[in-house]
């Protein structure tokens, strides 16, 4: 069925002047989050395999099934009826920060149907002593949003709606935040306060390099986002700073690096916890070939 498609998808685009699809999972991606999803693919809700289903995306069934007629060709080849659109996602989700520091994750805007302008974001759903700043705005690819808590910030959890505006379109995504009470004299080390990697060839994942976290006072340490920016990453599972650490305890951070491009890549890691002077960060670098 899928080799079907997709050489309907192929003819089409070429003859509407557009390249073959190719790769299709970020295609398929950008369909399942945006707003002609449910014109494209039946979405399986129940059932398993072993893994549950739920709405949206799940492990046990993709984004579900496609459903035969033009929606979901237009959507894929682009210029054939197709309306230009845009989703947002963010990443991570989640964020937990410490009164008087700060998170960040990454807004994406979603190119749909061959949309190429620019989106205008705002962010709404702040609790009270909660900052937010984008790094680009308006973008038409990414944007660092940064949340920064004061030191009286509310604490607690609440939803923070990202929202993007380009002329008449209109979209939003959410992540969950949580502000946890500023640590009592907490203390702890980082080592090693740089990690670098060699020359690693484009799109090849390097090796994963550790960072411990010592608790070096008296009081147990807790942990909230800890995220790499750039072309590293923290590893699923990866983490053993997940609960409370106690003093005189370790933990470990391992982290990635697969350079998306040649020359030199730099990026942060960094640790968002209930420590004195959190978020601790170690830099990070590599180079791609």
């Amino acid at each position: 069925m899928w080799a079907g498609y997709m050489a309907l998808v192929n003819q089409q685009a070429v003859a509407n002047g557009n390249p073959r699809l190719g790769f299709v999972n970020p295609a398929i991606y950008n369909l399942g989050v945006g707003s002609g999803y449910n014109s494209e693919f039946h979405d399986i809700k129940t059932g398993s395999n072993g893994e549950p289903t739920t709405t949206g995306y799940d492990l046990a069934t993709g984004w579900g099934s496609p459903i035969a007629g033009t929606a979901l060709i237009n959507a894929l080849a682009g210029g054939g009826g197709g309306t230009p659109d845009f989703s947002l996602s963010a990443n991570p989700t989640s964020l937990t920060i410490t009164q008087g520091s700060h998170g960040t994750s990454t807004i994406t805007v979603n190119d749909i149907n061959g949309f190429t302008g620019s989106v205008t974001l705002s962010a709404s759903g702040l609790p009270s002593g909660v900052t937010a700043a984008f790094g680009t705005n308006p973008t038409t690819s990414t944007s660092v949003l940064t949340l920064t808590a004061s030191g009286t910030a509310t604490t607690g959890t609440s939803t923070v709606t990202i929202q993007g505006v380009s002329g008449s379109l209109t979209h939003t995504t959410t992540l969950s935040l949580t502000v946890n009470t500023q640590g009592g004299g907490g203390t702890i080390t980082v080592t090693p306060a740089t990690e670098t990697w060699g020359t690693i060839k484009v799109g090849v994942a390097g090796p994963t390099k550790t960072v411990t976290v010592k608790n070096t006072g008296t009081t147990t340490v807790t942990f909230g986002s800890i995220t790499a920016s750039g072309d590293f990453g923290v590893t699923t599972g990866g983490v053993s700073c997940t609960s409370g650490l106690a003093p005189k305890k370790a933990c470990q951070i391992k982290v990635t690096f697969t350079p998306t491009q040649a020359g030199t890549r730099t990026g942060t890691l960094t640790i968002n916890d209930s420590a004195s002077g959190s978020p601790q960060t170690v830099a990070l670098t590599g180079k791609g070939k």
